[in-house]
């Protein structure tokens, strides 16, 4: 590999690391002072920024990972899909970690689910026509009044009391919010799960980020040898550092002022390093990897990793854009108000300006 060649490398991954680092302090330093919840703005926004990057994440996915994926596995084994199902791999992988991690979350705390006082609360709290509605599971007799025994923030990074709580046997209590101020009433004492949720998701799409990045990083290490493909592959990553680092810092933003999340500073300047040195520690790796002349054109075990790790990624951002963003925030009750209909159209455009965002990318990939 050329010596100009490794200059231009080095000063790329310096390049997307400031890309990273810029992309992702925005929303943090944005709300550092008081959560994206309790204003009007901060709420709008908020809602509009996420989904931004739920349509970032499905382009990601489905453009630049999973189709990287397919090709690189593509003949591997014949006609089988293999790449395929890594992907799907990826989904499930992400379906089963976050319910250990919920369950296991409920174990610590030792704090199990009570599901005679989740189905009929206590009658003293006062009460309001359109405050909750009965849930399908409760009895004829339970009245319909004020619940605080049961808020779920399901929603990534967004610590507000859900409209629809769910509990492990699908009581639904439904609860109508205005949008704007997003208030807290009242912890979920009886449902434990409901504090580690957010620390989960959060864990859950820094650890697809994370793995991707590296991927990317070594693909910029192990694949390009010209330095006009240099030049644009650094421009598109930095856009891409950039958008990502934007959704994730969001996403702490919302948890760093919770106190059940025990998300202090140190914590956060933790997950803005792993997030901002994964990218040139993938490059580093794929730079070594050349020079070390351990991936041969004829060698099957770099496209089955890059190949494998790559599809299994793309899974884990598809599960988190369509669950985790699009999923929680579109079927919230106060987005789905009348007063609201902007704001939801606003979103979908934010989605699609996402997606068109970074497939358009892929042209410089």
């Amino acid at each position: 590999m050329a010596e100009h060649l490794v200059s231009l490398k080095i000063g790329a991954l310096f390049a997307v690391l400031i890309a990273s680092i810029v992309g992702i302090m925005i929303p943090i330093l944005r709300w550092r002072k008081e959560s994206p919840n309790k204003s009007q703005s901060g709420s709008f926004w908020f809602y509009i920024l996420r989904a931004y990057a739920a349509g970032v994440m499905l382009a990601l996915a489905f453009v630049h990972i999973i189709a990287d994926a397919l090709a690189t596995m593509d003949g591997l084994t014949g006609n089988f899909p293999i790449g395929s199902v890594f992907v799907m791999i990826g989904i499930m992988i992400m379906m089963v970690v976050e319910r250990l991690s919920l369950d296991m979350g409920s174990l610590l705390t030792k704090n199990p689910v009570d599901l005679s006082s989740a189905e009929c609360c206590d009658p003293g709290h006062n009460q309001h026509p359109n405050d909750v509605l009965k849930g399908p599971h409760q009895p004829a007799n339970c009245p319909v009044h004020h619940c605080n025994a049961v808020s779920s923030p399901v929603s990534l990074g967004a610590d507000y009391p859900a409209e629809v709580a769910h509990t492990p046997h699908s009581i639904d209590l439904h609860r109508v919010l205005p949008l704007g101020p997003v208030q807290d009433v009242g912890s979920s004492s009886d449902i434990s799960t409901d504090d580690a949720k957010p620390k989960v998701m959060l864990g859950m799409l820094e650890l697809g980020i994370v793995v991707h990045s590296v991927i990317i990083g070594m693909d910029l290490g192990v694949k390009t040898d010209k330095a006009s493909a240099i030049v644009g592959l650094v421009i598109a990553l930095c856009f891409h550092q950039f958008f990502e680092g934007l959704g994730l810092g969001a996403c702490i933003a919302s948890v760093m002022h919770d106190e059940e999340s025990k998300v202090n500073w140190s914590k956060v300047m933790v997950m803005v390093a792993v997030f901002s040195l994964t990218f040139p520690f993938g490059g580093a790796l794929g730079m070594i990897s050349i020079a070390a002349e351990s991936f041969h054109a004829d060698n099957l075990f770099q496209p089955w990793l890059q190949g494998t790790l790559d599809a299994i990624s793309g899974g884990v951002l598809v599960y988190l854009a369509f669950i985790h963003f699009i999923s929680e925030d579109f079927n919230r009750k106060d987005v789905n108000s009348r007063e609201n209909v902007g704001l939801r159209w606003l979103m979908i455009l934010s989605v699609i300006l996402g997606a068109t965002c970074m497939s358009l990318l892929a042209l410089q990939a």
